[in-house]
């Protein structure tokens, strides 16, 4: 009798403990990755309106862009939307995240930019009281563009072929000034072996 008093009194206070535990108590989902993509590295005479919406998030990417600041490292300054990118000035882009709700940003959660192609400053990744998470790309300096670096890293390779195929195939929306090798004025198949030559 008294075996069965025990696990009714076991049942009860099973029963009862969801009214027990304070209001708004939820289970989080913690982000230990986030991925950037579609990010350009400006070029020169674009507006830092003009690059900042390239950037895209993967679908049903559980945190949101809550800003974006293109600053010019050179002057110290934030950049204004109709603020052109010029030759040989330091630019750097800083982003600010907010989780979706029920998810938090790992203590040390990676941040990948184009696959990695592009690299964060991890020295200024920042998590902030409102749950926001502040990183910066890379400080890097704009030289003119290099015809043929299609994917837009400094150097004209081998996966700038692949990007190229992924604009011809209507992928990906090209840049003239970078696609076109031949000068043609036109990005077709011809600017293939010329671009072969630069990797």
């Amino acid at each position: 009798m008294k075996k069965i008093r025990f696990i009714v009194s076991l049942l009860l206070t099973a029963a009862m403990l969801p009214g027990v535990l304070p209001l708004g108590v939820h289970a989080v989902t913690m982000i230990d990755e986030i991925r950037i993509l579609d990010y350009q590295r400006p070029l020169i005479g674009q507006t830092a309106g003009g690059n900042l919406i390239s950037v895209a998030l993967p679908d049903g990417a559980p945190y949101a862009v809550a800003s974006l600041d293109r600053e010019n490292g050179t002057t110290g300054k934030y950049m204004e939307i109709d603020d052109c990118f010029e030759a040989g000035q330091e630019y750097y882009l800083r982003f600010d995240l907010s989780p979706a709700a029920g998810y938090v940003f790992a203590e040390h959660c990676s941040v990948l930019i184009n696959g990695g192609a592009d690299r964060v400053d991890g020295e200024f990744t920042t998590q902030n009281e409102d749950g926001t998470l502040t990183f910066y790309t890379v400080n890097y300096t704009l030289t003119d563009a290099l015809r043929g670096d299609v994917d837009r890293v400094g150097t004209v390779n081998i996966s700038d072929v692949t990007e190229l195929l992924n604009i011809l195939a209507g992928a990906k929306t090209e840049d003239p000034a970078l696609c076109d090798l031949n000068g043609d004025g036109y990005v077709n198949v011809t600017e293939l072996p010329d671009i072969l030559k630069g990797a």
